[in-house]
């Protein structure tokens, strides 16, 4: 079972996750505008947010309002809710990117404060996006394009299965050394001691 979360940025016509199971779908403020007809029948959606982006907001789905002059955005909002009221849960966003740049920046840091309770992914048009805390394994992408960013920090970090494989390397949070590599393995294995980051993989297979 997976909750859906979809924002008001750039989101996606498609993916696999519209095929599985789904417990709640969530649309913040106007990111209740991208979520896909064909998801709005037979699944339960919950509207979240200030609701200033949302012309005639419909009333047959639970609505979740908050005021507009408020100290959290709407996506921390969201974030806040799922963390208390659902735990080990898949949780995948659309439009997490898009629209404006410090949104971007501050829904990727924000996160950060929510990795350990649930599974956090966001997907793109190209890229899908895996929250991570303490260990990172996918299978199924050898030839993709990856990229790691620390979102604070990092002790020991370790990669293998990489065109670029470290071994217990700190990597501070203001560097690019961990920008643009190559998943070679059947799978790719990643591990820190501490630390959270970000893994964005690039959907489309690298001709190299």
């Amino acid at each position: 079972m997976a909750i859906l979360v979809f924002l008001n940025g750039s989101t996606v016509k498609d993916s696999e996750f519209f095929k599985g199971k789904i417990e709640l779908i969530i649309g913040v403020d106007g990111g209740f505008n991208n979520i896909p007809p064909k998801l709005l029948k037979n699944n339960r959606i919950e509207i979240l947010g200030d609701l200033d982006s949302i012309k005639n907001l419909p009333q047959k789905y639970k609505i979740l309002q908050y005021p507009k002059d408020k100290d959290l955005s709407d996506f921390e909002l969201t974030l806040k809710y799922i963390h208390n009221n659902y735990k080990d849960q898949k949780v995948i966003i659309f439009g997490l990117t898009g629209g404006r740049i410090d949104h971007q920046l501050f829904n990727f840091f924000v996160l950060k404060n929510y990795i350990k309770d649930n599974y956090y992914i966001g997907e793109t048009e190209n890229e899908i996006i895996y929250f991570c805390h303490n260990f990172f394994t996918l299978k199924g992408f050898k030839g993709h394009t990856f990229s790691l960013f620390p979102l604070e920090k990092l002790n020991e970090l370790t990669i293998k299965g990489a065109y670029y494989s470290l071994d217990r390397q700190d990597v501070d949070l203001y560097q690019s050394l961990t920008l643009s590599n190559i998943i070679t393995g059947e799978s790719l294995n990643i591990t820190v001691k501490t630390g959270n980051f970000v893994v964005i993989v690039n959907k489309t297979q690298n001709k190299w």
